[in-house]
């Protein structure tokens, strides 16, 4: 990773805020800053595929300028785990803190990514600087810790109002609440809180102003739990799931046999169950052999992520590092997700997991440069110990993981889909549908505009693409009034997000003439690389070419256009022989009329003015028929003409010449002629 000129490395270590402190095998430790390693050079040219394309990378942690705009000096984001910045669902509004003039110290910050505004949510005073601050799904509320005189408290502020509210101490603690986490519409609040030299994790339910105990052992006995600052409690978006971490010896979390080490584990409070789950275990059914971590929840509590350093919890853990796992209640098991596209295991550590609606979507921190070719840029890692069962210091770029597709992909890049981050990225948040990663990073060359020196926060926008083959949809040439003749379009997704499909529609000079037959893909999400195919009917109604536009609607963007062609045959009729005498049976053939269609054949004057009754053509629009010279024809030229008879068609008619010359001899003749059509079993009797 290149440096930039006249900067300073930025410091990793994580800082006890005010009344809070960092807990290391019962002793409070200050925690020194990991050691910096050797920048590289220069990035060398990027290989194909190295960089994530297409998409967009926005700088959020701007002042208070209307219009979004940089000012000339734009303030800090501090470098802390619990200073880290949270997305909305929607992807519209990011909160998190940034750096007050002194004494002050942080202040709460909202950005609206839609109307382009910075808003200050609350600032900090003399008590202390203001922490951990979190956004509710639904974009409503805003929760982070304020340090009071002896005390923490949580505030809420409703983004609409502007109205801040401090959450009532949960009754008999010992008013330390502190790492809040929201359910999507801010009903569910998840703390931790102290209990003399532990904590435990407790849920608000706002609307009856009930706290819930979800430390809880199988037996449903409170617990308490080692460690101010590694609880970390995340709720699902309705509130039912909430996971945390607990040394399972001071947690007692787990039934007999007794914990086989000290390691921090990972959990899931099922509350609705009542029910305690350990997830940090391996395909034996013992606990992780290594600290687990920062855990994530999606947003329908079926996915949980979290970094472990422990090499047991998969059986292909070869890499001595720590990763991402990734938890799920359709297998019980983990895997990792911290992992290549090709399946290369990290050469250094990743973290700070986070989730997006359904689980599918993990964004992730990780020093490593082996997830996707061509990075450079190593970060630091804080590597454990035993008795280290506090976050992890992993900073270097952030990656999303498509568990479905089993793709990686980098999101810490430039706004020009080109360029490596020039300093290291870290704490993701991600949106509902995986479409807007926010992060933190040191790096000026994400944006253009990015000139503070100092670390700030980013959004990068990965949009959707859809793509749609074949173009043009060639029908080639059909019957007029063809009612058969289709062809599919196969709908992509292509882009690192899922796509959702809109109306599709059928537009152009000629859109009578094609027919959406099927369509299984309008109000579909189709996830990265799925397919969804629609069927398109060709209905010939006027001669000639034909052309229209198939229109597929999406979130990525424009609508998708594939050409629609086609030609309408003409109709051709033909009499073999072209000549004879009076008396002859001739041989009149069709092709390229209506298919299924009544034909109405009749000669010229000169023969007998009696229309001859109708011959049907068949499903490609041709027809073979008999038509007799009248005995008594006099010589001379003759037109036999053919006109199909289709409701709502205007169809011309087609003619064949026929010569008719002086016979040497009277051919017999009876008083029926039988011309059969091309269908069996439907004669038409043709009377002189």
């Amino acid at each position: 990773m290149a440096g930039r000129p006249g900067r300073q490395a930025r410091p990793f270590a994580l800082v006890a805020a005010a009344g809070l402190a960092v807990v290391v095998a019962g002793s409070a430790l200050a925690r020194p800053a990991p050691p910096m390693p050797a920048p590289p050079g220069p990035p060398a040219a990027l290989p194909a595929g190295s960089v994530e394309t297409p998409g967009r990378t926005e700088l959020v942690s701007t002042p208070q300028v209307p219009g979004g705009a940089q000012g000339a000096t734009p303030a800090a984001v501090p470098d802390d785990l619990f200073a880290a910045p949270t997305i909305s669902a929607n992807g519209r509004y990011v909160v998190f803190l940034q750096a007050a003039d002194n004494p002050r110290g942080n202040q709460v910050m909202l950005r609206d990514r839609k109307s382009r505004t910075t808003t200050v949510l609350d600032a900090s005073d003399a008590n202390g600087s203001l922490l951990q601050p979190t956004i509710s799904a639904d974009g409503r509320w805003v929760a982070y810790v304020r340090p009071g005189d002896g005390a923490t408290t949580v505030v809420l502020v409703e983004i609409a109002t502007g109205k801040r509210t401090v959450v009532a101490q949960p009754p008999g603690r010992n008013r330390y609440p502190d790492q809040p986490a929201l359910s999507r519409d801010g009903q569910f609040l998840a703390v931790r809180t102290q209990v003399g030299k532990g904590s435990e994790i407790l849920v608000l339910d706002r609307t009856s102003a009930a706290w819930e105990t979800i430390s809880v052992d199988v037996n449903g006995r409170p617990t308490w739990l080692s460690g101010a600052r590694a609880a970390q409690p995340a709720i699902s978006w309705d509130g039912r799931f909430v996971v945390f971490t607990a040394v399972p010896s001071a947690a007692q979390l787990v039934l007999a046999p007794k914990p086989s080490n000290e390691f921090r584990q990972v959990y899931l409070r099922d509350r609705q169950a009542g029910a305690t789950t350990m997830l940090s275990i391996g395909p034996a059914g013992t606990q992780g052999r290594g600290p687990s971590l920062t855990p994530a929840i999606s947003g329908n509590g079926a996915v949980v992520a979290f970094a472990s350093a422990a090499d047991d919890l998969v059986a292909d853990d070869g890499n001595q590092q720590i990763d991402v796992f990734a938890w799920s209640s359709s297998t019980g098991g983990v895997e990792i997700v911290s992992r290549s596209t090709a399946g290369a295991a990290g050469n250094a550590g990743s973290g700070y997991p986070a989730l997006n609606g359904d689980g599918t979507q993990v964004a992730f921190a990780s020093a490593a440069t082996t997830l996707v070719p061509g990075d450079t840029t190593a970060g630091p890692v804080s590597t454990p110990g035993i008795a280290a069962n506090y976050p992890f210091v992993i900073a270097g770029d952030v990656f999303v993981r498509d568990r479905a597709a089993a793709r990686t992909s980098r999101v810490s890049v430039g706004d020009d889909n080109a360029s490596e981050a020039n300093g290291f990225s870290t704490y993701p948040s991600i949106s509902s549908s995986g479409r807007f990663v926010a992060f933190t990073s040191a790096a000026d060359n994400l944006v253009a505009s990015e000139a503070n020196n100092a670390n700030d926060v980013f959004v990068r926008d990965r949009p959707p693409r859809v793509e749609a083959t074949p173009d043009p949809i060639d029908f080639g040439s059909a019957p007029l009034g063809s009612l058969g003749t289709t062809r599919p379009a196969t709908i992509r997704s292509t882009g690192i997000a899922p796509a959702r499909i809109g109306v599709i529609s059928i537009g152009g000079a000629n859109e009578k003439d094609f027919v959406l037959a099927t369509n299984p893909c309008s109000d579909r999400t189709l996830p990265p690389g799925a397919t969804c195919e629609v069927q398109v009917l060709f209905i010939g109604t006027a001669r000639g070419d034909r052309t229209a536009t198939l229109q597929i609607a999406n979130d990525a963007g424009d609508p998708v256009v594939l050409r629609l062609v086609g030609t309408v045959g003409i109709p051709k009729l033909t009499v073999k022989p072209e000549s004879g005498p009076p008396g002859l049976v001739v041989i009149a053939t069709g092709a390229g009329f209506p298919p299924n269609a009544p034909i109405a054949l009749r000669w010229s004057v000169g023969i007998t003015a009696t229309a001859l009754g109708p011959v049907v053509s068949d499903a490609t629009g041709a027809f073979t028929a008999q038509v007799l010279i009248l005995p008594r024809d006099r010589v001379g030229r003759r037109n036999l003409r053919a006109v199909a008879s289709v409701p709502g068609l205007e169809v011309d008619p087609v003619s064949a010449r026929f010569l008719v010359v002086q016979s040497t001899a009277e051919p017999p003749t009876s008083g029926l002629v039988q011309v059969f059509a091309a269908t069996p079993g439907e004669p038409i009797i043709l009377r002189r």
